[in-house]
């Protein structure tokens, strides 16, 4: 379970090394999904990062197998709290493979 710390004046960025991963799965093919809701019960998903998203996006290095979520400040300027998340992928034709989760707070940051 992951503990992370952002604020919501800024870009949200967070990295995860996937090496053990990729031992496992082609993870180039993957489609990479992470949630964030007010609790783990919540059907209320506030951002929703995917591979080759908008706004909030995953993207994923097949040589050094990081896989990066981003999201705009506009996406977490609102956010004031302590949220779940969880983060994983869907391989062509198969279900979704949770890697990990956890929480998030994000604080209110003071620079504008």
């Amino acid at each position: 379970m992951l503990t992370l710390t952002a604020y919501n004046n800024e870009r949200f960025q967070w990295s995860q090394n996937l090496t053990a991963w990729a031992g496992v799965y082609n993870l180039a093919l993957a489609t990479f999904r992470m949630h964030v809701r007010p609790d783990p019960t919540s059907s209320n998903v506030l951002i929703e990062f995917v591979t080759g998203g908008a706004d909030a996006v995953i993207l994923y290095d097949n040589t050094s197998h990081i896989m990066v979520a981003s999201a705009p400040i506009s996406k977490v300027q609102n956010l004031k709290s302590t949220y779940a998340f969880d983060f994983g992928f869907t391989m062509p034709g198969g279900e979704f493979e949770r890697i990990d989760g956890g929480t998030i707070e994000f604080k209110q940051g003071v620079t504008r």
